[in-house]
C-alpha cells in the first residue's frame, strides 16, 4: 500500500515521511507540528504608542545654550594698537 500526498496526490512508498514530488509531510502529526511552528514564527503586531492627552499644554521646550563668541575685547585691542601705530608713524616722520 502507498501513501498519497495531501498536497499533490503523488503516490509515495510506505517508508517515506515526506512526499517525493513536492516535499510536503505525509504524516498528519508532522503537518500539525509544522503548522504550529509557522504560527509561532509570525511576529506580533507592533504596539501603538500611547496617545497624548489634551491637557499637555504645559510643555516648555528645553533651553538651548548659546555659544559665546570672543566679544569686543579683541577689536578694542586691535583699534588701540592701530591708533598707536598711526600716532607713532606721525611723530617719527
Amino acid at each position: 500500500m502507498s501513501k498519497r500526498c495531501p498536497e499533490c496526490n503523488f503516490a509515495n512508498d510506505d517508508s517515506r515521511i515526506f512526499c517525493g514530488a513536492c516535499g510536503a509531510p505525509l504524516d498528519a502529526n508532522i503537518r500539525l507540528i509544522q503548522d504550529f511552528e509557522k504560527q509561532t514564527k509570525v511576529p506580533a503586531a507592533p504596539k501603538e504608542a500611547p496617545r497624548k492627552k489634551d491637557d499637555d499644554d504645559d510643555y516648555v521646550p528645553p533651553k538651548v545654550e548659546q555659544k559665546q563668541g570672543m566679544g569686543a575685547l579683541p577689536w578694542i585691542i586691535l583699534g588701540v594698537v592701530a591708533v598707536a601705530a598711526v600716532a607713532l608713524w606721525i611723530f617719527l616722520s
